[in-house]
């Protein structure tokens, strides 16, 4: 199993529009689905489907043919993750040592967790999640996990302090540390934003989650993160 922690960006929030215009679905009905207005947790059975099959996590596992597992829920915070990780011994009835190929981790931005987001304070969330994840967890986990970024300041930090575990995103020949700079130095459609006009979504477009997927493949299959 790989299990996947984030935010709004890993879980799929605006997927569903997608779908939605395809069947005909107005730009201005599919911008009332969003927060503050409309909470995608609520999406029906279809749509909420749709989410699932092409958000990112799935594309991960799908290619290496393993089973996974998301955090409950859309949205978060890095707190968030570490408190979802301090419990994980909790979710499995088995020991997590036979149940988790590796650990992927969104990491977002900064400014929600209840610190002042300083260089300082955003590495000792990470050394923190590091060290749940390759220490508390037991020796089976030993650099177990791989990180990716929204934000510059966090994948700064991730690249060089945790250059083993981060996660490079590639457009071209050049390299970003974070996907919030790469979205807005391509015009590519990765942003459901980019992609449909009017559209006001920022989240990822079915071309953003399959590019987030192939990045990620891309260092698991180098690493020695997960058996394939």
């Amino acid at each position: 199993m790989i299990v996947f922690i984030g935010d709004s960006f890993t879980w799929g929030q605006g997927l569903p529009t997608e779908k939605w215009l395809t069947e005909g679905k107005s730009v201005e009905e599919c911008n009332q689905f969003i927060p503050p207005k409309f909470s995608p947790d609520m999406y029906d059975y279809e749509d909420d489907k749709f989410r699932q099959d092409f958000h990112y996590p799935n594309l991960v596992s799908k290619y290496f043919n393993k089973s996974y597992a998301t955090k409950w829920g859309n949205g978060g915070s890095n707190e968030n993750i570490i408190g979802i990780l301090k419990n994980m011994r909790n979710q499995f009835y088995a020991d997590i040592g036979d149940s988790i190929d590796t650990f992927v981790i969104q990491l977002t931005c900064p400014g929600r967790s209840e610190y002042i987001p300083s260089d300082e304070n955003i590495e000792l969330e990470i050394r923190e999640i590091d060290n749940i994840i390759t220490s508390e967890m037991g020796p089976d986990y030993k650099n177990k996990w791989v990180g990716v970024s929204w934000r510059p300041e966090v994948g700064d930090i991730l690249k060089n302090k945790f250059s083993e575990n981060y996660v490079p995103l590639y457009y071209g020949d050049k390299e970003f540390t974070n996907f919030e700079e790469l979205y807005d130095f391509t015009a590519d459609n990765f942003t459901l934003k980019n992609k449909h006009i009017d559209i006001v979504d920022s989240h990822f477009s079915l071309e953003g989650h399959e590019f987030m997927a192939q990045s990620i493949i891309s260092k698991l299959e180098n690493s020695i993160f997960i058996n394939v």
